[in-house]
């Protein structure tokens, strides 16, 4: 017992050093490898002490809770307080969202409730006759409750975990559901990863376009790039996407991927981070770092190209 608590002590130092050095003006390190070992730490507290159970599931929600706290808490003595709370909150929306499946129709964000926001966006599809894309859903909120787009982009985040199966609240028999929900309908704010920008703008016309935009954003980022290629690549062979593109793909992957050996996102991510240990943790920066990537390529060519890309 006494044995446990003292590697428990050994694990919250190594967790609290790399939240200082994340937080610190001059870190010893990256801050991109920083966070990834910082995530890694917490996620094996996560697993030997603090959840034990289901911990490898929960790789995204435990990757938020510790964005959210190195965004929100600059001070060192405040740091495991927050951090705790936050892993508390990921535990919540993991069983709520993943096995309880219950959705509570009165959730608000920023005291508003979910359900009405949500109908906002519905109206919007409505009056253009097509899905909004997660862009278009962050213009959206921002012009209709004067929200800067990092507050909509995070709300977007909690509808779609929150609404994660449409006939919850369809079938919910409350005289406050109004019913607006088509429980045929799939979520259309976000899936695996945030945003399909391909999907949208994919023909042989936006090629070359695209291939710039891949480059200049991959390049911006030159301590993940290689990974974020190598993961993209996974995204469009999945999607099916890859005729014109191959140039600016990870050559490695397509021919794994051509010799029937396609990696999972988790195994790349594992061959750039080894320092990850866990497959949950390592699957979690995946879809993160893919996530990033999409975000900004969709951004780059609504910016250079708005005639095009609106």
């Amino acid at each position: 017992m006494e044995k446990s608590k003292e590697n428990e002590e050994l694990l919250k130092d190594n967790i609290f050093t790399l939240f200082s050095e994340c937080i610190s003006e001059s870190p010893i390190e990256p801050k991109d490898k920083l966070f990834i070992k910082l995530c890694d730490q917490i996620f094996r507290w996560c697993k030997g002490y603090l959840y034990k159970t289901n911990t490898e599931e929960m790789g995204l929600e435990i990757l938020k809770a510790v964005e959210n706290t190195i965004k929100n808490v600059k001070n060192e003595k405040y740091f495991f307080g927050y951090l705790i709370n936050r892993l508390k909150e990921a535990q919540n929306q993991y069983y709520r969202v993943r096995i309880k499946g219950s959705v509570n129709i009165n959730k608000t964000f920023k005291g508003i409730k979910l359900k009405d926001i949500k109908k906002v966006l519905e109206i919007k599809e409505g009056n253009i006759a097509k899905k909004l894309t997660q862009m278009e859903c962050i213009k959206s909120l921002s012009e209709w409750y004067k929200w800067d787009e990092e507050e909509s982009l995070e709300c977007i985040i909690i509808i779609n975990r929150e609404f994660s199966s449409e006939n919850e609240l369809s079938n919910n028999n409350s005289d406050d559901n109004l019913n607006y929900l088509d429980s045929n309908v799939s979520s259309p704010y976000m899936d695996d990863v945030f945003m399909n920008p391909l999907n949208e703008y994919f023909h042989k016309d936006n090629i070359n376009k695209i291939k710039e935009a891949i480059k200049v954003v991959l390049d911006k980022k030159p301590i993940t790039r290689d990974c974020k290629k190598a993961l993209f690549t996974l995204y469009c062979i999945d999607k099916k996407q890859t005729d014109g593109l191959l140039p600016v793909l990870d050559k490695e992957i397509i021919e794994s991927c051509k010799d029937g050996k396609k990696p999972t996102k988790y195994e790349v991510c594992w061959k750039f981070h080894p320092e990850i240990t866990n497959k949950g943790s390592a699957g979690a920066t995946a879809t993160a770092n893919l996530n990033e990537f999409l975000f900004d390529l969709e951004v780059y060519l609504k910016e250079k190209n708005p005639e095009i890309f609106p």
